[in-house]
């Protein structure tokens, strides 16, 4: 039988780069000659783990502090059941990022209901790592990366009720560039339509939302695997909407290990199970690196998908009120591009909602509620915000959700990013909130506009009198952002402001703000 000859379109047909490369992957799996005709591709269903130590404990974890140290945290659970363990390995955070809180993510875990170890955003590659330290320990074994129906959202049985296994189609409506020319930012505002959806959000929700990843970098990965028409045909699909081709698995490494002939191969695939750089590889290597640094290693399509994690979703601070927006939610996304490495990098979320999904075309979302992350209940109250950058997102919907309410609270708004002149993100929003009244103080930090780097944490220093005034008036602290950098530097500079102005101890000022803690009057919705 003569393969049929593949056409492939030329660089000057009338398509962008990502459509083109759509196009050619179609005509590619369309022609095959295997099964070309296959649409659903097969799934293997997870393998339970077993349970191991998973015994219930008791609700007192002393260890859940995002303020204390790793180290510091294992030593409070140890002796404790498996599950306690991995809670104490987490940001401490609940933030909701992975889908859970810290306590039933890490039940879930130890249970074996959860495969990925890799959902704790805040907690990074030091959460990882230690998860995957305290399986081994236990020797529990985490199986079965291919997804199962129940985390896979095209697998997802349809309940008419809309959620995280069941995502909603959302027509997007808006993906519009904030910053202004000459930035060296693309950050967008993005729009989607939840009418006739049954979703409901308030001020301080995530919106979960299902990417797709890049085509050009699908149609890579299958050229590099040698992929026949009927395999793209069959897979074609499953690794744009259902699998993580970014992040390596250890049973990726191991199974190119098992592939490879060269001993030289194995040697350097066995350094980076233990999580040891090699030459010539980044320090962090993503999928492709691996197939085109072991460019000798074959694999078959079937063995290389069953190793890669399914598709998480990515949450984002929702940026408006449903008091003024019941029908859509906004979204304030960075489009994360780069090199590394020689190659083109994009972050799989922020490309595909700010430049591969087109006005009316469905994105696939869910409502992630938060955990207490919200507007003063007391619309009397003050109402301080600390939101550089992106982390302006859920303060331009507590402030459209306090006008909507007629609030009498004061507001604050701490707002940083490069550039006045071009990254200052809602500008016309917030003056004119300014002007009408409702946006009390608008305190700005552009860190690229002078000498000397001034951050949202200088303001608040240069504040301090004030805001301690705010602070004592009842005033409810907020911080949204970068949790590694921002966020610590937000939470020391308050430390300090409240020992100084107090005139307190550290420890004082310590017991001071768990106290605002644990009244809900200090809020963190980092990342």
């Amino acid at each position: 039988m003569t393969t049929p000859i593949v056409p492939v379109l030329p660089e000057t047909a009338p398509f962008s780069e990502d459509q083109r490369s759509w196009l050619n992957g179609f005509f590619a799996g369309l022609l095959g000659t295997d099964t070309g005709n296959a649409a659903v591709s097969p799934m293997t269903p997870a393998t339970d783990a077993p349970t191991g130590d998973v015994e219930d404990d008791d609700d007192d974890h002393p260890w859940h502090d995002a303020a204390m140290p790793m180290d510091e945290r294992m030593a409070l659970a140890e002796g404790r059941p498996l599950k306690s363990k991995m809670m104490a390995a987490m940001a401490q955070l609940d933030c909701g990022a992975c889908g859970y809180v810290c306590q039933s993510y890490s039940a879930a875990i130890a249970s074996g209901e959860e495969k990925n170890l890799t959902l704790c955003q805040p907690g990074g590659k030091d959460t990882a790592r230690k998860l995957k330290e305290l399986i081994k320990t236990a020797d529990l074994t985490i199986e079965g990366k291919t997804p199962s129906a129940s985390k896979n959202p095209e697998n997802a049985v349809n309940t008419g009720i809309f959620d995280r296994k069941n995502p909603f189609p959302a027509p997007l409506l808006a993906a519009t560039r904030l910053n202004a020319v000459g930035s060296s930012k693309d950050t967008r505002y993005v729009s989607v339509d939840i009418m006739h959806s049954g979703l409901s959000y308030k001020a301080g929700d995530a919106l979960g939302v299902y990417p797709e990843n890049c085509y050009a970098l699908v149609n890579d990965i299958l050229s590099l695997l040698h992929a026949s028409g009927g395999e793209i045909a069959m897979y074609r699909n499953q690794l744009i909407r259902e699998l993580d081709i970014i992040k390596p698995t250890d049973e990726l490494l191991e199974l190119m290990q098992a592939n490879a002939t060269d001993q030289a191969d194995k040697d350097k695939l066995a350094k980076l199970l233990a999580e040891e750089t090699v030459e010539n590889l980044p320090v962090e290597p993503q999928v492709i690196d691996l197939l085109l640094f072991f460019e000798n290693i074959k694999l078959t399509v079937k063995d290389f998908v069953g190793t890669l994690l399914p598709m998480s979703p990515r949450l984002y601070s929702i940026s408006s009120s449903p008091k003024a927006y019941p029908d859509e939610v906004h979204l304030t996304v960075g489009v994360v591009e780069y090199e590394m490495a020689g190659r083109k990098r994009k972050g799989v979320a922020s490309t595909y909602l700010g430049q591969r999904v087109h006005q009316h075309q469905p994105v696939r979302v869910f409502i992630q509620p938060s955990h207490g992350f919200a507007p003063p209940s007391d619309t009397n109250k003050p109402m301080i915000m600390v939101g550089p950058g992106t982390g302006i997102a859920p303060f331009r919907a507590f402030l459209q959700d306090r006008k909507a309410d007629g609030a009498v609270g004061k507001n604050w708004l701490f707002f940083g990013d490069q550039h006045e002149a071009t990254d200052f993100l809602y500008r016309d929003e917030l003056e004119q909130y300014v002007a009408d009244g409702m946006l009390n103080k608008l305190t700005t930090a552009f860190s690229r506009d002078s000498d000397e780097k001034v951050y949202v944490q200088h303001r608040m220093l240069q504040h301090a009198t004030e805001l301690w005034e705010w602070l004592n008036d009842g005033g409810h602290f907020y911080v949204c952002g970068d949790a590694k950098r921002m966020a610590k530097d937000v939470d020391d500079a308050l430390h300090q402001i409240i020992a100084q102005q107090g005139q307190m101890s550290d420890d004082d000022a310590r017991a001071y703000v768990k106290q605002m803690s644990a009244d809900g009057r200090y809020q963190r919705d980092v990342y």
